[in-house]
């Protein structure tokens, strides 16, 4: 039996020489392995290899297995880390990635009631289960929290719509407009607001807001157009309606051009269509 390193290392030598070449080099390898792991409290670092740091290794756990296996990993953890790792994992994951995205923001919730990452996600999730009252309550508490993001008001506003509060809507809607969203989609659904609450010319004027910033929206002309005949302005609806018209048949989207004829007749206005324009819709149609 070797007594140090130095007599391990020439018993290896000697034991070679009685060897063919090739076994001689792998039995004195594995020899020199083993006897340099059996050094006490050895130390090993490959060289210019970056020292890992802690909390390094606390965030590694986000990289590796299943979702489920990531939640069992951070459940280990302090409440404070639990709610970072869970949020930087979140953060990664695809929007299309619903389960994955669920399980995270469920466990944020257990962990902590007010996270604001997984209250954004159970806000969306609750509207669009059709939970309204619940979404409004939890729109209520981000804005209490960040009151200047405008999508909160967006589906607070939705919800409130969805329960024919008008009034409310209007106001979530005018306050997130006023914050900055001035979204096609956001601004229709104001326009929408309005005009169920019967003031047309406020509708009119959300729908030209979206037309400065493209004139080719035939949603908003054809919206637009019947907000103006119901305002009583029939040659700016006719306009705006033919327009839309025109502009979905150049883009074979026949079924925003079936609407535009519709509301064209509804408006009374579809007699003021030439006699060529209409051959020409009724062929296309």
């Amino acid at each position: 039996m070797p007594l140090d390193i130095i007599s391990a290392a020439a018993s290896a030598g000697s034991a070679a020489i009685n060897l063919e070449s090739a076994q001689a080099s792998r039995v004195s390898f594995e020899l020199a392995d083993r006897v340099v792991r059996s050094i006490p409290n050895l130390a090993y670092r490959e060289v210019d290899t970056a020292p890992v740091k802690v909390a390094q290794e606390t965030l590694a756990i986000a990289d590796e297995g299943s979702v489920y296996q990531f939640i069992a990993r951070a459940e280990k953890l302090s409440q404070q880390e639990q709610i970072k790792v869970l949020e930087e994992y979140f953060s990664k994951l695809s929007p299309a990635d619903i389960q994955s995205r669920q399980l995270i923001a469920q466990r944020l919730l257990q962990v902590d009631k007010d996270s604001i990452v997984a209250n954004q996600w159970n806000l969306e999730h609750q509207f669009w289960q059709g939970n309204y009252p619940q979404t409004i309550q939890i729109a209520s508490f981000l804005i209490s929290k960040t009151p200047t993001q405008p999508s909160s008001y967006v589906i607070r506003a939705r919800a409130y719509s969805a329960l024919s509060n008008r009034e409310s809507a209007v106001k979530d809607y005018v306050k997130a407009v006023a914050l900055g969203d001035e979204t096609e989609s956001t601004l229709i659904r104001l326009g929408g607001a309005y005009g169920a609450l019967g003031r047309f010319d406020l509708a009119a004027a959300a729908y030209d807001r979206v037309l400065k910033k493209d004139p080719s929206s035939t949603q908003a002309l054809l919206l637009s157009g019947v907000a103006l005949a119901a305002d009583g302005n029939t040659d700016k609806a006719y306009e705006n309606l033919r327009r839309a018209l025109v502009l979905s048949l150049a883009r074979d989207d026949k079924s925003t051009a079936r609407r535009a004829v519709n509301a064209l007749h509804s408006t009374g206005t579809y007699g003021s269509l030439s006699e060529v324009d209409r051959r020409f819709v009724e062929g296309k149609l």
